[in-house]
């Protein structure tokens, strides 16, 4: 029992890092372009800056629950961060209307969803859901504000 977190330890030093790599350059195989392969990461960096901003204010705990919803949270804004990152590459969709209400109704299903969570009095559930709400909330910020704010700063410089 004593060894388990260590050996989580040393395997999440290794791979969250190698993971991170692996789905950029992924993503970068995607589009060709190191800004797009960038900002479709994006959210995900919104994300978890948002959730350690809550840890840090609120004083709230971290744990190895709280690393378990990052990861979760990491999935699903890399698909925002791509979708996103489409409307404004070669790769755009016929209509950006669908995009962005599809990103909102998932957003906050997500949200209603995970937000018991956080009115848990159990630590680990209040942990996952700390991380999930806090970590998706960031992430549609990231994804409804920060790629296209991006963008429009790009074109007000260009």
């Amino acid at each position: 029992i004593q060894l388990f977190p260590q050996t989580l330890e040393k395997e999440l030093i290794l791979m969250v890092p190698f993971s991170l790599l692996l789905c950029f350059l992924i993503v970068w195989f995607y589009y060709r372009e190191i800004t797009l392969s960038l900002l479709a990461l994006m959210p995900f960096f919104t994300g978890v800056g948002l959730y350690f901003a809550c840890v840090a204010l609120f004083g709230w705990g971290f744990s190895f629950v709280s690393v378990i919803a990052l990861i979760m949270v990491f999935g699903q804004s890399l698909d925002y961060g791509i979708f996103a990152a489409n409307l404004y590459s070669s790769h755009q969709p016929a209509t950006s209307e669908g995009v962005w209400s599809c990103l909102w109704l998932a957003a906050s299903v997500t949200l209603i969803g995970f937000l018991p969570l956080m009115l848990c009095q159990h630590p680990v559930l209040v942990h996952l859901g700390q991380g999930l709400v806090t970590g998706t909330l960031g992430t549609l910020l990231g994804t409804v504000w920060g790629v296209p704010g991006y963008f429009a700063l790009r074109k007000e410089a260009a």
